[in-house]
């Protein structure tokens, strides 16, 4: 599973951020060099914003998955662990054993623990790696009781068992609160869509024909010009309308992401597929 830390974080926020900005340059470029302008200059700068928040919450979304997955494994380790510690093996040999078990992306963690435990590192500061290198709360508690279990002596594995089972009562609970979370997202996307159906049925069955109209009496004059002397055009009608659907589209997909993921950065790729379908929406049928 692929992890992405904070150095390729930051590569791909520097990539998209720097495609962004030439997205955004190129309507001013192309009139000045007369190129061609495909698109109108509000697309490329909504284009240019997707571009820069899409890439960085798919790098989000893998980073969750893989600690999800290495946290699940984290019960795994202890019972091996625990049952090693049955027949008298210590910590660092049962470190080793488990690290040749498919243990998902902990095992890669185990391989450079046990690297560091044969150069010499006493047992505590690779713990204390290994946990700052994964950066869960589980794995940080995990990893510091296996520590004081080693220190302490006494009983190893049955306090390693109960953390075990402690883990995974956490887990399960935590599997619980997102599964019961989940349809939060899909609520976020159809109030959405409801918001978005209404402003187009609302445009083209209300508003433009009243403008419409207005300009009809325009072409006529006299005193009937009067009743829609304030009115706007349908061009500001359509870009009013247009604007609140962006925005609408960020604030639902922020908040889908919280909802049913826990974090406002998981909402940046919703906001990414809602503005697409913004863009989709106005550009078929109101423009």
């Amino acid at each position: 599973m692929l992890r992405i830390d904070t150095k390729r974080f930051r590569e791909i926020a520097l990539i998209s951020g720097s495609i962004s900005i030439i997205i955004i340059l190129y309507p001013y470029i192309a009139e000045y060099y007369g190129f061609p302008q495909l698109l109108s200059r509000d697309i490329y700068y909504i284009l240019s914003f997707i571009i820069f928040i899409f890439p960085l919450g798919i790098a989000h979304l893998l980073n969750v998955m893989w600690r999800r997955a290495v946290d699940r494994n984290i019960p795994k380790l202890l019972r091996h662990l625990a049952e090693a510690g049955r027949i008298g093996v210590s910590i660092p040999k049962a470190l080793k054993i488990a690290s040749k078990y498919d243990l998902g992306p902990l095992t890669d963690e185990l391989k450079k623990a046990v690297v560091k435990l044969s150069w010499g590192y006493p047992l505590k500061k690779v713990m204390e790696d290994i946990a700052d290198d994964i950066g869960t709360p589980t794995a940080r508690r995990a990893f510091k009781l296996i520590v004081e279990a080693s220190e302490s002596g006494g009983n190893i594995e049955e306090t390693l068992l109960i953390l075990q089972r402690h883990i995974m009562g956490m887990q399960l609970t935590l599997r619980e609160r997102l599964a019961i979370m989940k349809p939060y997202i899909s609520y976020g996307y159809i109030a959405f869509f409801v918001f978005l159906a209404i402003e187009v049925v609302l445009l083209k069955s209300f508003f433009i024909p009243m403008l419409e109209v207005k300009h009809s009496l325009e072409s006529i004059g006299g005193g009937a010009m009067q009743l829609f002397k304030a009115s706007i055009s349908i061009s500001q009608i359509k870009q009013y309308f247009y604007h609140a659907s962006i925005l609408e589209a960020i604030i639902s997909g922020l908040v889908a992401g919280k909802l049913g993921e826990g974090t406002i950065f998981a909402g940046l790729k919703h906001v990414a597929v809602l503005l697409i379908a913004t863009i989709l929406t106005y550009y078929l049928f109101i423009f």
